[in-house]
């Protein structure tokens, strides 16, 4: 059979033309498909911004203001505001489905935390308790720590909290404390566990986990 009989039996029986007979031509979307393609990507990547944890400036003004009257009391405070103050740094994240995580550091310099450490041996040297720089650490840690689950906004939250010394230290020296020092098993508390310690948060007595 030859190649013009061959086109009109296509015709004819309605086959598909082959490649070699259809040139091919590039297919333009038509503008309406991609306006929509471009919406959608530009939806996904709007969920995808709400899904991430989003900081609430306004919130970790507040929780900070929970947080250093909390601590005010501690032997701490006293001293690192004798030796040029504490810096308190509080972030609160909320996550899709998912609890407030509420981070908080405690900082003090190098230099602070020499004074302090010779201060305190001497404050606390009538009480064995107290002769440790690392015990007055974790009174901070749980003062701040049980002033942000008992917050009066939301409940309940998830807690990482560390106390840090910023500058070098001698070798050997400890830097950072989180929560694992007072207990809990990961640096970061779940609501959970922060029930098991401090009970019910506050803003919403009757929570359970």
């Amino acid at each position: 059979m030859n190649a013009e009989n061959s086109r009109g039996w296509a015709r004819l029986i309605h086959l598909p033309r082959t490649r070699e007979q259809t040139p091919w031509v590039p297919r333009v979307k038509r503008p309406t498909a991609v306006w929509f393609e471009k919406k959608t990507v530009s939806g996904a990547r709007t969920l995808l911004k709400e899904i991430r944890p989003k900081p609430l400036s306004d919130r970790n003004g507040r929780f900070t203001a929970l947080v250093e009257e909390a601590i005010a009391g501690s032997i701490i405070t006293e001293e690192a505001r004798r030796v040029g103050g504490m810096q308190v740094l509080v972030q609160a994240r909320s996550g899709f489905g998912k609890p407030m995580l509420v981070s908080f550091d405690l900082e003090v310099t190098a230099q602070q935390r020499k004074e302090m450490e010779k201060h305190l041996l001497v404050v606390g040297a009538e009480d064995e308790q107290y002769r440790t720089y690392g015990v007055f650490i974790r009174d901070l840690l749980d003062r701040a720590a049980q002033a942000l689950w008992d917050n009066p906004e939301v409940a309940p939250v998830a807690l990482r909290g560390r106390v840090l010394t910023v500058g070098e230290i001698a070798e050997g020296t400890r830097q950072q404390w989180d929560l694992r020092d007072i207990g809990f098993v990961d640096e970061i508390a779940r609501p959970v566990d922060l029930y098991r310690r401090y009970g019910s948060p506050k803003s919403d007595p009757a929570w359970r986990p």
